[in-house]
């Protein structure tokens, strides 16, 4: 999937996805019991342009690299295929995909990852070690973090391309568990993926 887990609104610190780089952590306090709420956001993997990219171009520089060969990416409402140089930020594309019109683009312009997902249900998983899952509780607004199942998966909607969701978490660490710095519960996003 082309959509990631980030815990900030500005989409620059992203979630790690297995490596553990950037967890979704916090330190808690188990002697009498801790709780923490943090909202975190869903994104499609985007970046900006770096340079103007007039309506013939087809080679483009982003301002970080973030797609691969082969991937459908928008800017405004043109599609283009990544056709090489995914990874870095010097791609070329084929331009005008799927009935879109080539135009110029401004630098700065965001460049998505052209994938609308529907059904997109969150879950908290936990696998290594002592399952401690049930700690966790998701909602769409800190108020409803209260009635939330814990353990329990959140259905997000239905989400475009260029659209953010925005979620809660909380993790509550029962009491009597020593003071630890909590990173083996993830968060698991599926859904069904169509191209814009």
């Amino acid at each position: 999937m082309s959509i990631h887990l980030y815990i900030d609104a500005q989409l620059s610190q992203q979630i790690s996805e297995g490596d553990l780089t950037n967890p979704d952590s916090d330190t808690f306090d188990g002697s009498n019991g801790d709780n923490k709420d943090r909202q975190l956001f869903v994104a499609n993997e985007q970046t900006t342009l770096a340079e103007v990219l007039d309506a013939v171009q087809s080679a483009m520089v982003l301002a970080v690299p973030r797609f691969s060969d082969g991937e459908v990416i928008m800017i405004d409402s043109e599609e283009m295929r990544v056709v090489s140089g995914g990874g870095t930020t010097t791609l070329m594309v084929q331009r005008a995909l799927y009935g879109t019109q080539p135009a110029a683009h401004a630098q700065d312009a965001i460049v998505y990852s052209a994938c609308n997902y529907s059904s997109l249900l969150l879950e908290p998983v936990d696998t290594s070690g002592t399952d401690e899952s049930s700690w966790c509780k998701l909602a769409l607004t800190q108020a409803g973090l209260d009635a939330a199942v814990p353990g329990g998966g959140i259905f997000l909607s239905d989400k475009s391309f260029n659209e953010t969701i925005s979620f809660w978490r909380r993790i509550s660490v029962p009491a009597g568990i020593s003071a630890q710095k909590k990173t083996d519960i993830k968060l698991r996003l599926t859904g069904t993926m169509s191209l814009a």
